[in-house]
C-alpha cells in the first residue's frame, strides 16, 4: 500500500506544479536590491578566483582524500585542475564558492549571513575554514541550517 495516492502525487509533483512553488518562494525571498552586475564582475574576477584557487589548494590533502574516495564510491572522477593536480571541485562549485564569498564581504542590509547549503563535501569538510577565511557559512543539514538561522 502506498502512502500517498499516486493520482494525488502525480498532481502534487507536476512540473507546473513546481514551477509555481518555485516561483512562489523566489518571489518571496527576492528582496535584493543591490547592483548583480558588480557583484557578477567582482564573482567572476582573476583576484577571487585566485583567492578561492589559494584556498583549494592549501585543502589538497583533504580534497586530494576526497577525491579518491569518490572514485572509490562512485567509480568516476569529475574534478578539475590546479597547478596540476586534478582533484579540486567542479567549476560550478568553484563559481559558488566565489560568488558566496563576494556577497560575504559586502554590507548587504537586512543580511546577517552568507550560507551556502549543501551535502556537498567539498563544502562541508572544510566548513570551517570557508568561514574563517572568506565569511561564509556552510549548512550541510537541517540542525547546522537552524544554527545559522539562531545566530543571524
Amino acid at each position: 500500500n502506498a502512502l500517498v495516492d499516486s493520482d494525488v502525487l502525480e498532481t502534487t509533483i507536476s512540473t507546473d506544479n513546481m514551477k509555481t512553488i518555485v516561483d512562489e518562494i523566489i518571489s518571496e525571498f527576492s528582496t535584493w536590491s543591490g547592483n548583480s552586475d558588480e557583484i557578477e564582475s567582482e564573482a567572476v574576477s582573476d583576484e577571487i578566483k585566485t583567492s578561492v584557487d589559494e584556498f583549494l589548494t592549501q585543502h589538497g590533502e583533504i580534497y586530494d582524500e576526497l577525491t579518491k574516495m569518490r572514485q572509490h564510491y562512485e567509480g568516476k572522477n569529475i574534478r578539475t585542475e590546479i597547478d596540476g593536480k586534478k582533484i579540486y571541485p567542479q567549476n560550478p562549485d568553484r563559481k559558488i564558492m566565489q560568488y558566496a564569498a563576494v556577497l560575504s564581504n559586502l554590507p548587504i542590509d537586512n543580511v546577517g549571513s552568507i550560507v551556502v547549503a549543501t551535502h556537498d563535501g567539498d563544502f562541508t569538510v572544510v566548513a570551517r575554514a570557508f568561514e574563517e577565511r572568506f565569511g561564509f557559512g556552510i549548512a550541510k543539514n537541517s540542525r547546522t541550517l537552524k544554527q545559522w538561522l539562531r545566530e543571524s
